[in-house]
Parts: structure tokens; sequence; C-alpha cells
């Protein structure tokens, strides 16, 4: 959605300009940060303010316009709601008439700044000011079809405030972290087998810390917190000092380990202090979780609750009409103690076209060009041997919905070894899931891996979309010593129950499984704790509650009215 091809041919590090042009939510807290967009920019027909100049930034809320039509509305005729709209954010919808024609209208009725969601997936694009363009003089950006759809109802609902522009010395007092700019833990689902004390798993912690505002800040830290379980598992603090407006100062923290880590959710917050109270707090924190997993190696963020990986965009290369891979890069020293099963992606389509009856194929690679890092001059992807393959044939339109596709047969890892995981569609209308939530960059300067290679029509890139954007694939790893004692698949396509381990709900992957199941809970000696009949109407993932249940292994049983059964391991720790 966000990288034409030619962004993909950039291999080297490009520097991050912090005085950028930026669509930030403010509010409600669930919805803030930053969003992908683009910008009308003055000249080419259009009569807007230049937005590098922060004195044309606007921060207000936004409020969808009406022009009298059904449905999402283009903007097309003059709105009927000025009321609402005027001193606000207008928010409309591309299509039909000239951007020019849509900007204009929401200008008339008051609006001081606009935003166009897409009407298709793909990035947003650049915006012709066509016959009227000239004659808006407020700003006009554009963001992605699936940030639209994230935001719609809390915009309905009056919540969204959003800050349009650039925020370097726009406010007094203003110290910051760039999302691109703080280093994350190896991975967000890093393999437990492999993660099991100090000598194996360890995350630098550090940061770029910026004084946006336009006065001297002094007695600034950088503050890097994780908790485990509700309880603190590592606190540290930099040394005062004092930064400059516009200027900018790396800080690094104590390396995090500990002498043995359980798995589950390591919750990692990065924040900035200093003496001011500060004018734009929203930047002043950001998150970084991780977790270790008995099941799951992955990339992109981790939903705290389900502990899967979330998908927030939806991509392929610009002008790709052909077959489309998106991977994920895994090496380690002690590989040979696990054992992959499948993969988790989504995917969605072009907005007439259907997922049903559509198979994606998956492959776990041999990555075997001789490299040390991204630095080295060798670096390639012409050496790639698959060793096991699986694939997902979706029987409904399951859109934006994380399905699991199991290889052929379980495959044990090798120390050292290079390995690429792949999601691979072949059609063009294809766009397949991917992560905005995490931005590995700093990741990239501090560790010098790759992390998430693409290949266009069998062109390889192995820096992909950039940092910033990352398949929301997740690998399920097990313990290969667990080999055998895998569920047999009767039931819900072979994925298993999430998060494990797990505290108050376990969520099991149904794909387009509906009608009755009674679901049991049975402790290891095979008494049974709890049981239901449930009455499933929606494909997805099922829900069932553990409240109640004491810490321990447990099995939960899913039956068909056919006699169809399909089990689950699973272990609670609270």
């Amino acid at each position: 959605m966000r990288r034409a091809l030619f962004f993909l041919l950039v291999l080297g590090f490009v520097s991050q300009v912090n005085a950028q042009v930026i669509f930030y939510v403010e509010t409600p807290p669930p919805l803030v940060g930053n969003y992908e967009m683009t910008w009308a920019d003055p000249g080419g027909g259009w009569g807007t303010p230049d937005l590098n100049n922060p004195a044309n930034s606007v921060l207000d809320t936004l409020v969808f316009a009406d022009d009298g039509t059904t449905g999402d509305s283009l903007a097309c005729n003059a709105l009927i709601n000025g009321a609402q709209v005027s001193g606000q954010i207008a928010v409309l919808y591309r299509g039909t008439c000239e951007f020019g024609v849509k900007a204009l209208n929401a200008q008339n009725a008051g609006a001081v700044a606009v935003v166009i969601i897409n009407n298709i997936p793909g990035a947003p694009i650049a915006m012709g000011a066509g016959a009227q363009g000239a004659n808006v003089t407020i700003p006009v950006v554009m963001i992605t079809q699936a940030d639209g759809a994230l935001l719609k109802n809390q915009i309905n609902a009056g919540n969204v405030t959003a800050f349009i522009g650039s925020k370097l010395g726009f406010y007094p007092n203003d110290i910051g972290l760039w999302p691109r700019d703080y280093i994350l833990a190896p991975a967000t689902s890093n393999p437990h087998r492999t993660s099991e004390n100090s000598s194996e798993f360890s995350a630098v912690v550090g940061a770029w810390v910026f004084n946006y505002g336009q006065n001297t800040q002094t007695n600034v830290r950088l503050n890097g917190n994780i908790t485990y379980m509700g309880g603190s598992v590592y606190a540290n603090s930099s040394t005062p000092v004092t930064i400059l407006p516009g200027d900018s100062l790396w800080v690094q923290l104590p390396t995090f380990s500990m002498a043995t880590y359980n798995a589950g959710l390591y919750k990692f917050t990065y924040t900035t202090t200093c003496d001011s109270v500060d004018d734009f707090p929203a930047d002043n924190k950001r998150r970084a979780d991780f977790t270790i997993s008995d099941t799951m190696f992955s990339y992109a963020a981790i939903d705290t609750n389900t502990l899967m990986t979330i998908t927030n965009a939806s991509y392929r290369p610009g002008g790709s009409t052909g077959e489309f891979e998106a991977c994920i890069n895994f090496r380690d020293s002690l590989a040979n103690r696990l054992a992959v099963d499948g993969l988790y992606f989504s995917a969605t389509t072009a907005t007439t076209d259907s997922l049903d009856g559509i198979y994606v194929e998956t492959i776990l690679y041999e990555w075997n060009d001789v490299f040390v890092d991204v630095l080295d001059a060798g670096i390639a992807l012409d050496n790639l041997n698959p060793v096991v393959y699986g694939g997902y044939t979706y029987a409904s339109d399951l859109q934006n919905q994380i399905v699991y596709a199991p290889f052929s047969s379980p495959y044990i890892l090798n120390n050292n070894q290079r390995y690429l995981f792949c999601v691979k569609s072949f059609e063009a209308f294809i766009y397949l899931g991917f992560g905005t939530s995490t931005d590995y960059d700093e990741h990239l300067n501090q560790y010098l891996q790759p992390i998430s290679p693409i290949s266009d029509n069998g062109t390889w890139y192995w820096a992909g979309f950039g940092t910033d954007v990352v398949p929301s694939i997740g690998v399920k790893m097990f313990d290969q010593n667990w080999l055998g004692e895998e569920p047999v698949t009767t039931i819900s396509g072979g994925a298993p129950a999430y998060p494990n381990p797990a505290t108050n709900m376990v969520y099991i992957p149904l794909n387009d499984i509906t009608g009755t199941l009674e679901i049991a809970i049975y402790d290891m000696n095979g008494k049974m704790l709890k049981s239901e009949v449930r009455e499933i109407t929606t494909p997805g993932a099922l829900p069932v509650n553990i409240e109640g249940v004491s810490n321990g292994q447990y099995i939960i049983k899913l039956i068909s009215p056919a006699g169809q059964t399909q089990s689950f391991k699973i272990l609670i720790n609270r």
C-alpha cells in the first residue's frame, strides 16, 4: 500500500527528516499515532499552504462531510452539514470527481483542512489539483483505505482529533521520540526454546531524543521500562542532558537481559521527560512490546490480548501484475531445538474482488547466499532452496483475517542456517497483510540483519518495502521434542489455539467453520472441568473463557454434531 516499486531499489540507510509533514491522531488513546499520508503540495495547480512551515499546521476534530448523497460522502456536491464541518477537519472519500472539487466544497463549508480516504487498497496517491485546486487554500491530505476504516467509527462518534503539518518549532516546549528512532527487541515474538536465559536472548535499549520545540530543554532523560505479568523486570533512566531547539541526542541504556525467561508478553515502554511541561506530550511515550512464545516467531506488532500478529495494512509492489512473495528472515545458533509447522498470514483484495476460492502458497526457504550483514556488498537472494511448502485455499471471503496454512509436514531447523518464511500470491488483485505499527530502522542499524525481503515476479529485494512495513507473518514454532504430540486436524484446519501460555481467554481459529460445536476443558488426568455448546455463526477465531481455571496444563476439545473432534494442549500461566 505504501511503496511504489522504485522505493524497493533503495538498499541503503535513509536518515529521517524529523520536520516532515505528518498526519497524527491525538485522540482517542487507542488510535493515537502517525498515519501514512500524502498531501497536496502547493504548486502543480494547488493553492494549498506549504505544510513544511509549522505556521500552516492544523489541529482539530475530524468530521465526515455530507454532500446529500447516499453512502460514504464523496463531497462532489456542496455540503449539507456545513454547521458540523465549519471550523473542523472535513473527512471524505476518493472517487467520482476531482480532488480539487472535493476540497473546495469542504472549504466552502468552512472546513479548516481536508482528509481524503483512499477508496482502494494501496498507498495514498499524489493528488492532482484539477480545475479547482488553485482555489483551495486549506491543507488537503490523503490516508489509506485501511486507516480510514480504522478511524471511521470514532470519527462518527466525534472522538478523533488530529494534527496535520510539521510540528518542528510549532510548540514552545516539545521533546519526543520518533517511531523509527528507537530500538525494538530482536523480534516482536521470539521463540522461547531459543530464548530461555541471558546467554540466549537479550535486547539492546536506546533511542534518539528530539527537541522539536522553540525552547532549550534541560534535564532531558530517556527512560526504559519493561514489565512481565504486571511486575517490573527492567527500569533504567539516562543521565540528564540539555538539548537545544531543533537538535537531537542518541541515548543508550543498559541492555535488557534476564537469568531466565518465562513465556508471555513483555510490555516495553520508552518515555522522555524534562524540566518543562511538554506542549505536545503525545510523542513522549513509545511502546515496543514483545513476547517470548512457545508457539510463534514474528516481526509484526503483536495484539497484547491474543498475542497474534496485527494486520493494519495490505500491500503489493506498485504496478506489479505477477507473483508476489512477502517473507521474514530467521537465523539462530540454537535453531535445531525448533520445529516449524506452518504460517499465519492475512490477505485482502481490490474493492470488487473476493478471496473465496483463492489459493495462497507458503514456502520455507534456506537462504544460502553467503554474506555477513546488510553492509556486505555480497548481500543477495540468488541462492534460495525451498525445503517445505504449504498453502491455504480460501473457502470464504475472509478479508484481512489471520488464517493458518500448515506446511506439508513439520520441519526441524538447523543451527545458524538463514531461513526465509514466505507467503506467495499469484493474482494481481491480492494484497498481503502487513503491519505498520513497528519501525525497524534503528533495529537494522543495531543488528544489521535483513528483516522482510520481498519478491516481485521473481525479482528479489532484501530491504522489502522499508523498515516501517513488515509482513504480518507469524511462524508456528515449537520445541522439536514435541513432534508427534501435535493435534490431528479434523475441524479447524490445523491452526493452534492461542495465546499459549494463556491467562483468561484462549482463541481457536476456525477459519470458515460455522455451526454447532461443543467446547470442553479437561485436566491432564482426563477430568472434565468445563463444557458448553456454542452455535458458531461467524467464521473466525472462537473465544474460550478460561477464567476460574487454575494454572497448569489442560486439554481443550472441540466436538462437532457429526462426532469430529480436535484437541488442543494449552498452558495457563497467570
